[in-house]
């Protein structure tokens, strides 16, 4: 998110049309390990939901240690799979660890570019920005007209 070309959402869609598949292992468990210890629990306040969205194709390298449930500790994790360039379905077995052994929150892409599409977008604000447990009501003055309307304005940048 340091990116400075990433200034609005087009911006960001570009930058995700852009992506391409690396061919070679990563470090997926290392990483989610590290975002566990070095970003959630050192930035989390008390009684906030986290929410965690993990885009992998499930695979990693075998050399790394198996942390593949290192957000589960308190967060909501949902796994977006995305298959590779020779259409290699993602590993569900992994993606369902990273998802906290919860397969309603493992969903499946075939491309990259699926994630900007507007469908897509509207499931993941769903799953980020669900409805108010409480709606703040619209206030009128004295004369009938309308003095403040509460409204929700957000920009959901997912990397």
């Amino acid at each position: 998110m340091d990116d400075p070309e990433v200034t609005s959402v087009a911006s960001f869609k570009a930058k995700v049309k852009a992506m391409e598949w690396i061919a070679g292992g990563t470090w997926t468990p290392s990483a989610l390990k590290f975002t566990y210890e070095r970003l959630i629990v050192p930035g989390r306040r008390p009684g906030t939901k986290v929410v965690a969205i993990v885009i992998t194709d499930g695979r990693y390298d075998p050399k790394d240690v198996d942390n593949l449930g290192a957000l589960c500790g308190g967060v909501e994790v949902y796994a977006i799979a995305i298959g590779d360039m020779f259409d290699t379905s993602a590993e569900r077995q992994s993606l369902e660890k990273i998802a906290c052994n919860t397969s309603d929150r493992v969903k499946t892409l075939s491309v990259y570019a699926e994630l900007t599409a507007e469908e897509f977008l509207e499931e993941i604000e769903q799953i980020l920005c669900p409805e108010p447990d409480h709606i703040c009501p619209d206030l009128k003055c004295a004369s009938g007209k309308k003095q403040w309307n509460f409204s929700w304005l957000l920009d959901i940048f997912i990397f």
